[in-house]
């Protein structure tokens, strides 16, 4: 995937997933296992979806999660498929199912934020869409840097930069005991289309990153935008896309608890959802 043969790369794998066991919408209600990685009393309490580009799981959070202990819980919703074993989801239908069930148990009929990290937050807005069909509004949606519909030119610019990155920091050998279901996993989930985007009623949180990844020329945008819900408010946390969740995952924690707390989505402990 160095020599920019990325996109021949997945589409080989999106074939071999396809021999991959899967689950469908009527088996889908088990196939997520919420962690919890962080408590707190405040609501509303964070439900989080990691990025499916490499090698997804929900520790991708671990250092966000730790600016919100003793103030918010924050669980994870791992992508089903990542690791061996897992079924692979068959449609996007059965991993919305699957999403939805999940936050239903995590929620546990309190008001909760569903945030997402890179394309994470494509899959955090299509499952607010989702749950809203059903009468469950998230309090909001939180999008990390994440790319829309509307940045594909904006995308194509980085998209190198970005694999770039992506590929050195996946070149973990301590992480060669996971194996390589990964890889068909995350060919799978690009078949999905998480460009069709609908607007959502719940107010939504754009971090855009400050810094770019690699070096841009002047005249050529970079930054993130987001229009796909009734409000949206964007804010520019330090760091560039990898760093917002790592390096300076403690800064992003804080902008982002102190816009829940300063807007009207933030509760008191044990409110009910409404």
């Amino acid at each position: 995937m160095r020599d920019g043969t990325s996109d021949d790369f997945l589409k080989l794998m999106q074939d071999v997933a396809d021999f991959r066991p899967s689950f469908d919408e009527t088996n889908a209600a088990s196939a997520v296992q919420p962690a919890r990685i962080a408590r707190g009393a405040m609501r509303p309490s964070l439900i989080c979806f990691p990025s499916f580009v490499g090698k997804s799981d929900v520790y991708q959070y671990a250092r966000f999660a730790a600016g919100f202990r003793g103030i918010r819980d924050v669980s994870v919703l791992p992508h089903p498929g990542f690791l061996a074993g897992e079924l692979l989801p068959a449609s996007t239908e059965a991993l919305l199912r699957a999403y939805a069930s999940a936050v239903q148990k995590c929620a546990d009929g309190a008001p909760f934020v569903l945030v997402g990290y890179s394309v994470g937050g494509l899959v955090a807005h299509a499952v607010a869409a989702h749950l809203e069909t059903v009468g469950l509004t998230p309090a909001a949606v939180v999008l990390i840097d994440t790319y829309s519909s509307e940045d594909v030119e904006t995308w194509r610019e980085a998209k190198r930069g970005l694999e770039q990155t992506m590929m050195d920091r996946n070149d973990d050998t301590g992480d060669a005991s996971r194996g390589d279901s990964w890889v068909t996993a995350m060919a799978r989930y690009f078949t999905f289309d998480w460009w069709d985007m609908v607007e959502t009623a719940a107010p939504t949180l754009l971090v855009r990153a400050t810094d770019p990844v690699s070096e841009v020329p002047e005249d050529v945008e970079w930054n993130v935008s987001f229009r796909f819900a009734r409000t949206v408010t964007m804010l520019a946390a330090p760091g560039n896309h990898f760093t917002l969740i790592r390096e300076r995952a403690a800064s992003t924690a804080q902008m982002i608890n102190d816009w829940l707390t300063a807007s009207s989505t933030d509760l008191p402990p044990g409110h009910a959802a409404h």
